[in-house]
């Protein structure tokens, strides 16, 4: 025997599961949704013998944010040919290409879908869509999908399979199941059934900040580079690489700076021979220019005429 309530706004179980749940997807006309189970009447193929869910018809849905969403076919049983169609993809019970057990795509931020129906020939084309999804029942049953939330596994299907009279309205896990009213009033809802998996996706605000901090750690490590190759600073040196030459905003090193800087090397060269060798001269420049350090002096520079290798000063000189 079917068990159906109908709910409205001010039901308190639906306005205290609404409240309390949280989730990407939600029913939104609780005003006219009425919560059920299915099957109502026939096996249900899809749950299998036995199988039970409970959920609501005439519940159309909406997302509460943005999410990736994943629609997978979960079976079928039926005479008609039946589909379920959205803009990114859809399924098909039989004929060419028809879909199995497991099929799926996905969509971004789109939950517009339809179920569609040939009532027994040509293509499908009586068709019942989300927003004005129909009541259940009737004398003359009009084209109704069912929906249950939850992660209760049924058989092939799924849903909420705790009968008790109160069924979670949001979720990130939801499970539709079609009537093609092909078989009249049977109630059974396993005539195309699909699992809907949603998934929170970052905000346009969001990727924003993220692209920003991205773009201000690059700057950051530009900076950090270029330090010491800016004028009035003192010269990096990492262990092994010689540090850059003082460089004007021309990116020349200025000439007095040069000659400022050979006149101390000659000088230190004279008293304290404190020379480093950087090893083999510049691509392009004349044998006997080198590059030299002299301690004290306040960076490298290339001094024509002077010998590669000048004496170290050892432990023990005075």
């Amino acid at each position: 025997m079917k068990a159906v309530r109908k709910l409205t706004a001010a039901t308190p179980a639906f306005a205290a599961t609404g409240n309390a749940q949280t989730g990407l997807t939600q029913i939104t006309n609780p005003g006219t949704a009425t919560l059920g189970t299915i099957p109502g009447g026939a096996k249900n193929d899809v749950l299998g013998t036995g199988g039970q869910v409970q959920g609501y018809y005439n519940a159309n849905l909406g997302l509460t944010g943005p999410a990736l969403l994943t629609f997978e076919c979960r079976g079928f049983e039926a005479g008609w040919v039946n589909t379920f169609e959205t803009a990114s993809g859809s399924f098909l019970n039989k004929g060419t290409g028809s879909s199995t057990l497991g099929d799926t795509f996905a969509a971004l931020n789109d939950i517009a879908f339809s179920f569609c129906t040939n009532q027994g020939s040509g293509d499908p084309r009586f068709c019942v869509e989300n927003g004005f999804n129909n009541p259940n029942g009737g004398s003359e049953p009009l084209l109704n999908f069912f929906v249950s939330f939850g992660t209760d596994r049924v058989g092939n299907g799924g849903g909420d399979a705790a009968i008790d009279d109160d069924s979670p309205t949001h979720g990130n896990v939801v499970w539709l199941y079609f009537d093609d009213g092909g078989a009249g009033n049977d109630d059974n809802h396993d005539d195309l059934a699909v699992k809907i998996t949603a998934r929170a996706v970052p905000e346009a605000a969001s990727w924003a900040l993220i692209a920003a901090g991205l773009a201000g750690l690059g700057i950051r490590r530009r900076r950090r580079r270029s330090w010491g190759r800016r004028p009035g600073r003192a010269t990096r040196v990492r262990p092994g690489v010689p540090p850059d030459p003082p460089r004007n905003r021309s990116g020349s090193i200025p000439a007095d700076r040069r000659a400022a800087v050979a006149d101390g090397v000659r000088k230190a060269a004279d008293e304290t021979p404190t020379f480093h060798d950087l090893g083999q001269p510049p691509a392009g420049k004349a044998p006997a220019e080198f590059r030299l350090i002299a301690r004290g002096v306040g960076g490298p520079v290339a001094i024509p005429g002077l010998p590669r290798r000048c004496p170290r000063r050892t432990r023990g000189d005075p």
